[in-house]
């Protein structure tokens, strides 16, 4: 479902998780992007510098089919993706409280 893929590797998207709006990241992404490669970054809060994450390949079926990712009803084909952080680790989950894939940590 996800590959973690080297730093330098030329990613579609790129995404700041901040600590002070919940500790999450989220977005529609469009079905046919997949795979997806993005590139994850952590902050404390606004003034504090970005930390790289990591870069990573996903699948977003794979991850819809797991539930992980869920279907925005549109027309676009879209599915929202949801990072979180979980004490040290970085999540992918569509709430909160739901099922949450660990990807990485910060």
């Amino acid at each position: 479902m996800i590959t973690r893929i080297d730093n330098a590797a030329p990613c579609t998207r790129e995404w700041t998780l901040n600590e002070r709006v919940n500790g999450n990241v989220f977005g529609r992404v469009r079905k046919n992007e997949s795979p997806l490669q993005l590139r994850l970054y952590w902050k404390l809060n606004d003034i504090s510098p970005r930390q790289f994450i990591g870069a990573y390949k996903m699948n977003l079926y794979a991850l819809k089919t797991a539930g992980y990712v869920r279907d925005l009803n549109n027309n676009q084909q879209e599915v929202l993706l949801r990072f979180q952080s979980y004490g040290n680790s970085i999540q992918i989950a569509t709430k909160r409280k739901a099922p949450a894939l660990e990807i990485d940590n910060i």
